[in-house]
């Protein structure tokens, strides 16, 4: 009968896998370049390491604010899309989301192993868990874009599976000990989000052997060397590039750029709270799209609320070996959740993306809670229910996947051609906010004289180095300005612009404004165009914008190419 469970359990895993790799690349397909988070400032990461050969002490710009990250990502990145050097950025860019994508891959199998060496005998425990654990919206969404954080996830999973092995045995090998310093010493270079859970795990480890009289100096240095080495070596290179072992000097530009202490009060708290649990099951793009279903997060509100109530009766049931693993792994869930609100009190970014590294935690809370009841039922309806939430778990993905591509594809058709509102000699209202696209995707806003940032809906990412030249043709009612505003994206925060304004001549029937390359060097920005208040009506004829998308990179190449 095991023999037979565990069958049916290999070939389930195995459709878990393709699903993932099938739902990864629609989110992949249906992203446009720049769209996941942070892509940009990853992706330039690679670019520089492959240009330079080296990792990059860092100067604050808006080009670069990923740069203070370790380097394991952006070296392995940087390796598997280095045959593709020679082709577009969106090829280079659907490479290297599809190798984050097996990256994710590789933290299911992980997170696997974990479940069945936590649940050996319970295979329902096993299958539910690695389900949940990859089918979950945020963490899907995460490993199909170019982000360090889906290696900061595997480790996550991977130094727990470290430990588990660690314990397990009955007498922890040589060989055992130098795996599990090699995989500690590997996650202190993924995220320093991880630091916390790297170094909780790793003492655990030194007090398990300590209490079984297997801690000697010798084995304790099998262990510590290669975290030393490993890890070390960033270490050191921190502080000889700006004097910090972690290099928080780095950072220290944007933490001051993105500080914000008007929220710590009670309701700015449970705002706090409310956005960081959302985006912790889903919150798409800049994280200005939410999950489509309308019933999406109420019902993964009861899937968690299930979990809770049910833990009462899986503790009773549970071994104690269990017991102490469950403590751990909430424990590490505080951890980071609590990491992360610190965090927040210097510069405040409530995403739930920064809990993915305790994933585990969460998923094995929600699973014995749902097995307590589970297994109380016949074998057919424990099938249904699980199969149930499964299925919910794939349709809230592939639905989400549908709407993103709707979403975007909405902003594509308007690429090729403008809304016949604004070309078929109709007014338009300036006052009112509309969005026009040219063909590489860039976004105008028409907007009030008043730029703030309130009033700027467009998430557009884009280079000031890919814009050739930007022609408009319209016909206004008097003379007056006309403005073309620039700004970073975190400029955007704090109402911060340049502006380039040509006049409008007394008396034209028609005008058409040209700027080539009017903005300072910048990427990701954003565009608005902007005409005086006192006109009450503009007919728009045309808008074009010539843009070459490798612009960027050309100087970026590898020295020997």
């Amino acid at each position: 009968m095991k023999t037979i469970q565990a069958a049916w359990e290999r070939w389930i895993f195995r459709g878990i896998l393709f699903a993932v790799i099938v739902l990864g690349v629609g989110y992949n397909v249906v992203t446009p370049p720049w769209q996941f988070p942070d892509e940009f400032g990853h992706f330039d990461y690679v670019r520089f390491v492959q240009a330079e050969q080296q990792f990059p002490s860092y100067e604050f710009r808006t080009d670069s604010w990923e740069y203070h990250q370790p380097p394991l990502y952006y070296a392995m990145q940087a390796a598997m899309t280095w045959p593709f050097l020679g082709t577009s950025i969106p090829t280079q860019m659907f490479v290297g989301r599809v190798f984050s994508l097996f990256i994710g891959l590789a933290s299911i199998v992980v997170a696997r192993a974990f479940l069945k060496k936590l649940f050996p005998s319970d295979l329902w425990n096993v299958v539910f868990g690695t389900a949940f654990f990859a089918f979950l919206p945020m963490n899907l969404y995460m490993m199909s874009g170019i982000n360090n954080d889906v290696v900061a996830n595997l480790f996550g999973a991977l130094v727990l599976l470290a430990l588990m092995v660690l314990v397990q045995q009955k007498h922890a090998s040589n060989r055992n000990l130098v795996i599990f310093g090699i995989i500690l010493g590997l996650s202190l270079l993924t995220k320093v989000t991880l630091y916390p859970l790297s170094f909780l795990v790793f003492s655990i480890g030194l007090v398990v052997l300590w209490r079984r009289g297997e801690l000697s100096l010798k084995r304790g240095l099998l262990a510590c060397v290669p975290i030393l080495v490993i890890a070390g070596s960033w270490w050191v290179w921190n502080v000889v590039a700006v004097g910090h072992p972690l290099g928080w000097s780095k950072i220290q530009a944007f933490n001051d750029l993105m500080k914000r202490e008007d929220w710590m009060n009670p309701s700015g708290i449970w705002d706090w709270i409310s956005t960081w649990a959302y985006s912790m099951i889903g919150r798409f793009d800049y994280f200005n799209i939410a999950i489509v279903f309308e019933k999406g997060y109420a019902l993964f509100g009861l899937i968690f609320f299930v979990g809770l109530v049910g833990q009462r009766w899986a503790w009773k049931e549970a071994s104690r070996e269990e017991r102490r693993w469950f403590v751990l792994l909430y424990a590490i869930v505080i951890l980071v959740v609590s990491e992360v609100f610190y965090y927040n009190l210097t510069v405040y970014q409530p995403q739930g993306r920064y809990g993915l590294v305790a994933l585990l935690g969460l998923v094995v809370f929600v699973t014995i809670g749902w097995r307590a009841f589970v297994k109380l039922w016949p074998v057919v309806i424990q099938w249904g229910v699980y199969a149930g939430i499964i299925g919910f778990l794939l349709f809230i993905n592939l639905y989400q996947i549908r709407a993103m591509h709707r979403i975007y594809s909405t902003r594509v058709a308007d690429q090729y051609k403008l809304d016949e509102e604004y070309l078929h000699n109709k007014w338009v209202n300036p006052q009112k906010i509309v969005m026009l696209q040219s063909p590489a995707g860039l976004t105008f806003d028409l907007l009030p004289a008043q730029l703030t940032a309130k009033s700027v809906f467009s998430q557009n990412r884009f280079s000031s180095d890919e814009i050739q030249d930007i022609r408009i043709t319209l016909i206004a009612p008097q003379a007056g300005d006309v403005c073309l505003t620039w700004r970073t994206t975190f400029e955007r925060e704090f109402g911060k612009h340049d502006e380039e304004c040509i006049g409008y001549p007394q008396g034209a029937s028609e005008a058409q404004f040209a700027w080539k390359k009017p903005l300072r060097p910048i990427v990701m920005g954003e565009l608005q165009l902007r005409f005086p208040s006192a006109w009450d009506k503009v007919q728009l004829k045309s808008v074009q914008v010539r843009v070459d998308r490798d612009a960027h990179w050309k100087s970026r190449q590898p020295r020997w190419n």
